[in-house]
């Protein structure tokens, strides 16, 4: 399938479904870019992608809002809205609100769901990730760093997993925090 430059709208039923790929740039060496709406669905579809044929008929179903629209990514043709956003899978639908992910649904979603995430990403009152404490994070990384020298001393490979899955458990929110941090 040929990559499509631009922003072209589909009119599937009730729902209207913006497919956005990537622009040529202007000139050499500038990057190319994305519209990409501040509040509404992001959804990272490929072309080969059977759920994400699937996902495109549900979203076709429902009702369009101006509030919360839902806008199909082609992951292949897009890669740094891809990687921005962290997309490792297809199908894939984020919810922005002000330009800021609340909620993320990786798979295939059915109609409730996706229209779940488009309520998130208007209102307010959606549940937020909580915050893990400094100390539960020390803990876990604690107790996975013991569980991982226990392995390697008793030569059991099924502790040293379950050690470092939990110590990579306690590091991750670190890593997002920090990254958090130095993109304000």
């Amino acid at each position: 399938m040929p990559a499509v430059f631009g922003v072209r709208d589909q009119d599937d039923g009730n729902c209207r479904l913006v497919v956005v790929t990537e622009r040529r740039p202007a000139a050499r060496g500038r990057d190319r870019s994305v519209d990409l709406p501040r509040t509404g669905v992001l959804f990272f579809s490929t072309p080969g992608c059977a759920t994400c044929r699937t996902m495109r008929t549900r979203i076709a179903g429902l009702d369009d809002r101006a509030d919360a629209p839902i806008v199909e990514v082609a992951a292949d043709s897009n890669p740094a809205a891809t990687a921005r956003f962290e997309v490792r899978a297809a199908p894939t639908l984020i919810a922005l609100r002000e330009g800021v992910e609340v909620a993320r649904r990786i798979g295939p979603a059915s109609s409730a769901v996706i229209e779940r995430m488009r309520d998130a990403a208007v209102n307010d009152s959606s549940p937020r990730p909580q915050a893990v404490s400094g100390g539960l994070l020390a803990l876990r990384l604690v107790v996975g760093l013991v569980l991982v020298a226990v392995g390697a001393v008793a030569e059991a490979p099924s502790l040293w997993v379950i050690g470092a899955t939990i110590a990579i458990w306690a590091v991750v929110p670190l890593a997002r925090t920090a990254h958090e941090f130095r993109s304000r």
